[in-house]
């Protein structure tokens, strides 16, 4: 239900783009864009893990929950150290790789934080590109401890709604943000957009008038929603923990941009 009222959306914001370009050349713009609807063309893979860094790296120490109040809150966040095919360029929605690239690094960063509390200089965050015949696969390395916990058997479990396979969404903290997050009249979007809103709401208030209308940066949607969005068109998202050290993130999108949603009608 959740990946066809994505593809409601996905149509309708596809269908608005492109009547708003087809106006624009009716008026007169012949200039040539980068994106048909709202696909891009030739989106650039670096520049997006660079956005995404750039946003994440600017970010004060507290306002990521759960991070130790002791820690060094002089330290810088992770640098994210970009290799492989830095100049690959495919056709997709740009929206929808921000988002899973920024959920993930968000991910990487906080539990480096929280893996290094004392450290002057965090580990690095290594994001590799590889573009191959028919897949563009990133994968995004850290050094954060890997994926131990004690209630997920599977590190796929975390790509699940499901309280039966994810026992932490019955944590209070969740179960309050999750009304919170129901109860807001916008809802929830999943998108880059709204993560940096919500920091900005956060960051600006205090712990005597905290907003209530910010959703809750640990709600527990962020992998599952950027599971939905990488196999949308046919890719895959896989992690792999390697506990006591870090966690390896491999994102495999279609680059030829041929392939159909997956949507069972």
């Amino acid at each position: 239900m959740l990946v066809s009222r994505i593809s409601r959306r996905v149509l309708a914001e596809h269908h608005i783009a492109l009547t708003k370009d087809l106006q624009s050349r009716r008026d007169g713009d012949s200039s040539r864009s980068d994106h048909v609807g709202i696909i891009y063309t030739g989106l650039n893979v670096k520049d997006s893990i660079d956005l995404c860094a750039k946003h994440l790296r600017s970010r004060p120490y507290y306002v990521d929950d759960g991070v130790d109040s002791g820690a060094n809150v002089n330290a810088d966040w992770p640098e994210v150290i970009i290799d492989g095919h830095v100049d690959t360029k495919f056709a997709y929605i740009k929206e929808h790789l921000d988002y899973v690239i920024f959920e993930l690094l968000k991910n990487s960063f906080r539990a480096t934080r929280i893996r290094h509390p004392t450290a002057s200089n965090l580990p690095p965050i290594k994001a590799t590109i590889v573009a191959g015949e028919n897949l563009v696969t990133i994968r995004i390395s850290d050094q954060g401890g890997g994926l131990f916990i004690p209630q997920i058997k599977s590190p796929s479990d975390l790509f699940s709604f499901s309280h039966i396979r994810n026992a932490t969404r019955l944590e209070d903290s969740r179960l309050g943000a999750l009304r919170t997050a129901s109860s807001r009249s916008q809802g929830l979007r999943a998108t880059v957009d709204e993560q940096l809103n919500a920091m900005a709401r956060k960051e600006s208030t205090t712990d005597e008038a905290p907003d209530r209308s910010a959703p809750h940066p640990r709600i527990g949607i962020g992998l599952p929603m950027s599971n939905i969005y990488a196999t949308y068109f046919g890719g895959s998202l896989d992690l792999v923990s390697m506990d006591g050290y870090g966690t390896d993130v491999y994102i495999s999108l279609p680059r030829l941009g041929t392939n159909l949603e997956g949507i069972e009608v």
